[in-house]
């Protein structure tokens, strides 16, 4: 049946002067712009849609697992060799993306076949090519991984980067894209290493802060988990035992006067540390 945007595009063009030749070019346009969307409509409702436009899930998966490690083994060996922390790189990301004993055999079997330079990469490009070409994610995410392994030894070489271009050639990604990608990539993973050198120091630095929390409570002779009172009991306690002027009195000679003053100010400040972290906590 026909569709009114089509017929009326067909009678406009016919009535213009355009006769039969211009009754056919508005009548299609009348098609791509009004009638199209329901002729759609009606694939989608019938399930037709799926059957004719969609690939295979798994064709997809094997496609993409198939070119990440081929191509991964090509851009690790692109300068001649493969380093331990390229392999180091590689086997990383085949843990994060969990692959089952038979999966990694598997994606190890492609990284070797990759650094073999006989290993045409254009079928397995062309395989994933056709699957994935409109899964800009999926291809981003392609990129990435590549670009992982091609900054394994934290700089890029400049083989790795031209077979970067070559397979961003095959797979219909402009030149521009992959710079996108890689300043992207580039400055995630500036931003990862700062942020884990931020972790470290952090752990490190509350580590301290327990040890020398302890450390104070050991001054003072307490155990960590002794109430206020028992706490300011022992500091004084201790100072008093400790102030020079009784010290002196009991036989001290002048010249140890700054040993003394010397640990009442240690004994002040642990107390003071043990204090201040009761206070913030609270």
């Amino acid at each position: 049946m026909m569709k009114y945007g089509t017929l009326i595009g067909a009678l406009l063009g016919f009535l213009i002067g355009g006769g039969p030749l211009g009754a056919l070019i508005l009548g299609a346009a009348g098609f791509w712009l009004v009638d199209r969307r329901s002729v759609w409509q009606l694939l989608a409702g019938s399930g037709l849609q799926s059957r004719l436009f969609s690939v295979n899930h798994e064709q997809v998966q094997s496609a993409f697992f198939t070119a990440t490690f081929t191509v991964m083994g090509r851009v690790a060996k692109a300068d001649g060799r493969v380093s331990e922390q390229e392999i180091k790189t590689a086997s990383e990301i085949m843990k994060s993306m969990r692959l089952s004993p038979g999966q990694r055999k598997a994606a190890i079997s492609l990284f070797n076949e990759g650094k073999e330079l006989s290993r045409d990469l254009v079928p397995v490009l062309s395989s994933f090519h056709q699957v994935a070409r409109h899964r800009h994610s999926l291809m981003n995410m392609f990129l990435e991984l590549q670009l992982q392994a091609a900054y394994a030894d934290g700089v890029i070489s400049r083989q790795a980067e031209n077979v970067l271009r070559d397979v961003c050639s095959a797979l219909g990604i402009s030149q521009f894209r992959l710079q996108v990608i890689q300043q992207r990539y580039l400055a995630q993973r500036a931003f990862f290493n700062q942020y884990q050198e931020q972790t470290r120091q952090r752990h490190q630095a509350n580590l301290a802060g327990r040890n020398q929390l302890n450390n104070a409570y050991a001054v003072l002779g307490v155990p960590v988990g002794c109430d206020d009172q028992q706490l300011k009991k022992a500091y004084r306690r201790l100072m008093s035992q400790h102030h020079p002027d009784k010290l002196v009195a009991k036989g001290l000679p002048e010249e140890m006067v700054s040993v003394a003053k010397q640990k009442t100010q240690e004994i002040q400040a642990a107390y003071n540390l043990i204090k201040n972290y009761r206070t913030q906590k609270a």
